[in-house]
């Protein structure tokens, strides 16, 4: 690595006790907040001494008191102990794996496959006449208009909304906008909820770290419940929110500015899914174009209606967010689903958005600005700096700057406060909920940081262009599209001369371009070590379930990846002065404060997207947000239909298996084998039963099927006594298919 300018820096970088406890405290110690608590991180990782190891110095996992050996069963294999809040009172539990499963009438179909009501109506014309008439049997809806009747119904069942409006004054010209709001809701999926906050701990063997998945093994969510009263009558639980907004277009000429909330108190699988459960549209805000051509702005004309835009946006907000102040700051008594009363309390603490929507959320100046962040107080000339701590944004600190430009002698004066704050002089929404700070809220998003920021916008083109230049840009598009084929993994064809839009394309392009480039770059090349790092830090970055120990080969990577990038920046003359370049800087907080990245990950919102778009041309093209969400609503409501028709045929199924295990019948069609803790595989697709007799005259060029008798006779004649051996032949079954079913070791749910 001496001839390499990036190798020699980085070489540097570890042999230096100062500087590797420079990284330590710029690494490590996340965020300024946490200074009181000591880190987590654990030493375990491999480094050629304890001196030149940045974590050397850092406080290893505490492993939990165990009352008595019984319950410490390291000979079992990996497990995870799971200590609960003391609040809860409730015991510690093992888990060693968890599993999840789930099942459409006409009614699903139609408004989810955007069906129109000419061929709704064909449909339901059809089935009646070849269900109800051949067979017999009956249907729910057997026209178009007992069918709406049967939706208007069902959307009783879920939150209602209307509309308002809200104005401001911009350019002396008084602008009122309208927006749609849901105005209140109802509690469901009850037995599902997670009413406190967990801390996981890894056992393997003689090795205990600390884990993080779903929001509830975060540490944002278990300070809230400590500030909670715990000595009451009552139980006090704090129930976490989680947001998305984004505006996009539906049509050409069209945009939507949709604003989803998630229940972080549901579990993952419930809180992500589409179905009931899942995200909800609560809020479309209004899309607030500029009057005038903005290219002919200056820049105090664009401050100005960046102002204006962010004054809309927020007194929407304030609007939407009424009803969540008082049960936020106070808490609220409610007779829960199980008839226990508790108090409970809210507050949001995850924006799932985009650069220029954090910038809305947090009303700051954007990604031109002195201080482009959301969350920190990083110059725009630092933004490369990836493992220094940059001043926090915080509610106090951002008030005190709003009262210090408020106060300021001249407009000079006041402009000057907010340029060097990167701030608007706006009163932000999120300051009227308690537990709800807007700038730490703000989340890293793989899809928009990763996938289509660094590496998408930025360190993939300038790739392509210097191979390109030296002339190996064939060889590269020939070395990707042989990649060999991978479940899950988009082999791209032509991949220098393709455009891409797509945040998983590019993320599939990172996990194959390493080997298709070592031999393309000269020897040692920064570009290389740079793509390396970068994609080494993207794969942690995604785990669903991390531990602290791979958080702290995260953050080795990412100080890999700024050293390398710097190589990049010197040797080819890319600029990583942009807000995506910096916004790992604040990851390892949200992992520790809010769990694993899939939790806070834009790709759910960005589906809703698409449902708009679907629901767009499903309108009449007039009103038609609120044609969006009475579609919306449509599907919410038949989720509701569906959970209570799975439960039903659940029980059905029980009834099912206790009278088939009174009553013989044929096992033709029957499934062998069921998916249990003892099998991890199961047939399907039963055939006709063959006697084994019959296999030499229906096989006859199969030796193996020839010799299948007399094993299973010899099985036979092992395990049963002779009594009960049979010598005129057994049945078979074939089956056409297996299903395997396998335990992940990312996140240990059975696949």
């Amino acid at each position: 690595m001496e001839d390499s300018a990036a190798a020699q820096q980085f070489k540097k970088f570890k042999s230096k006790s100062h500087q590797a406890t420079e990284v330590r405290q710029d690494m490590l110690v996340s965020e300024q907040s946490l200074h009181s608590e000591p880190s987590t991180f654990s030493a375990a990782m491999s480094f050629e001494s304890e001196e030149l190891n940045p974590f050397a110095s850092e406080s290893p996992v505490s492993e939990p008191d165990y009352p008595n050996s019984a319950e410490h069963p390291i000979s079992l294999g990996p497990y995870i102990r799971v200590v609960h809040h003391p609040h809860s009172g409730l015991p510690d539990k093992l888990i060693y794996r968890d599993s999840t499963i789930l099942t459409p009438s006409i009614g699903e179909v139609s408004p989810h496959a955007g069906l129109s009501a000419e061929f709704t109506k064909r449909l339901l014309k059809g089935v009646t006449e070849t269900w109800v008439h051949s067979r017999h049997g009956k249907v729910t809806f057997s026209n178009l208009d007992d069918y709406r009747t049967g939706l208007e119904a069902a959307r009783n069942w879920i939150p209602e909304f209307n509309k308002a409006s809200v104005s401001e004054i911009y350019d002396g010209k008084e602008y009122t906008f309208n927006f749609i709001i849901v105005t209140h809701g109802n509690a469901t999926l009850a037995k599902h909820l997670i009413w406190y906050p967990v801390k996981k701990y890894l056992h393997d063997g003689d090795t205990v770290t600390q884990l993080y998945d779903d929001i509830d093994s975060g540490k944002s969510w278990w300070d809230i419940q400590n500030k909670l009263p715990s000595n009451l009558d009552l139980p006090h639980c704090f129930l976490p929110l989680h947001i998305w907004l984004d505006k996009g277009k539906v049509s050409t000429t069209t945009k939507l500015h949709p604003a989803l909330l998630q229940a972080g108190f549901l579990p993952g699988n419930i809180r992500n899914g589409s179905g009931n459960g899942g995200a909800v549209l609560f809020l479309m805000m209004p899309v607030v174009e500029d009057p005038y051509d903005p290219k002919s702005r200056t820049e105090a004309q664009r401050a100005a209606f960046a102002f204006f835009k962010r004054s809309i946006y927020h007194k929407v907000l304030t609007i939407a967010f009424k009803p969540l102040q008082h049960p936020s700051e106070y808490g609220e008594t409610v007779t829960c689903s199980d008839s226990f009363q508790r108090v409970l309390t809210t507050g949001i603490i995850i924006q799932s958005v985009d650069g220029e929507e954090a910038a809305s959320t947090c009303a700051t100046r954007g990604a031109s600005a002195l201080h482009p962040c959301p969350r920190c107080l990083v110059h725009k000339d630092e933004l490369t700096k990836l493992t220094k701590v940059f001043p926090l944004r915080t509610i106090q600190t951002m008030l005190d700057v709003i009262l210090e430009a408020r106060t300021a002698r001249s407009k000079k004066k006041t402009e000057e406060i907010l340029r060097d704050n990167g701030l608007h002089i706006v009163d932000n929404a999120f300051w009227t909920i308690a537990n709800s700070d807007p700038y730490s809220a703000v989340s890293y998003d793989t899809l928009h940081s990763d996938d289509l920021g660094k590496w998408g916008d930025h360190l993939f083109p300038k790739m392509v262009e210097v191979l390109c230049n030296m002339k190996q840009g064939g060889k590269f598009s020939e070395f990707m599209s042989q990649v060999p084929s991978w479940p899950g993994l988009k082999i791209v064809q032509n991949v220098i001369t393709v455009d891409f839009s797509d945040g998983n394309t590019y993320w599939d392009i990172l996990k194959t371009t390493l080997p298709c480039i070592v031999q393309l770059f000269p020897p040692k090349s920064s570009f290389i070590h740079c793509v390396r790092a970068l994609a080494i830090f993207r794969m942690f970055a995604g785990l669903h379930m991390i531990t602290t120990l791979q958080l702290n080969r995260m953050q080795v990577a990412l100080a890999e990846y700024e050293t390398y990038c710097e190589a990049v920046s010197k040797e080819y003359g890319k600029d990583f002065h942009f807000p995506k370049q910096h916004a790992p800087a604040h990851l390892y907080y949200d992992i520790t404060h809010k769990g694993s990245t899939i939790n806070y990950t834009t790709r759910t919102g960005e589906g809703f997207q698409q449902e708009s778009r679907n629901a767009y041309f499903q309108t009449n093209y007039k009103d038609v947000e609120r044609q969006v969400f009475t579609i919306d609503a449509n599907k919410e409501a038949l989720a509701y239909i569906a959970m209570d028709v799975e439960i039903y045929d659940n029980e059905l199924k029980e009834l099912k298996a206790l009278y088939d295990d009174n009553h013989e019948e044929d096992n033709t069609n029957m499934e062998l084998t069921a998916l249990t803790d003892n099998n991890h595989w199961k047939l399907g697709a039963p055939q006709h039963y063959i006697m084994t007799s019959k296999l030499f005259t229906e096989f006859p060029n199969d030796p193996f099927l020839h010799t299948l008798p007399a094993i299973i006779s010899n099985v036979v004649r092992q395990y049963f006594p002779p009594s009960e051996v049979i010598s005129t032949g057994y049945r078979i079954i074939p089956h056409k298919c297996v299903y395997i079913h396998y335990i992940s070791l990312e996140d240990w749910k059975v696949e």
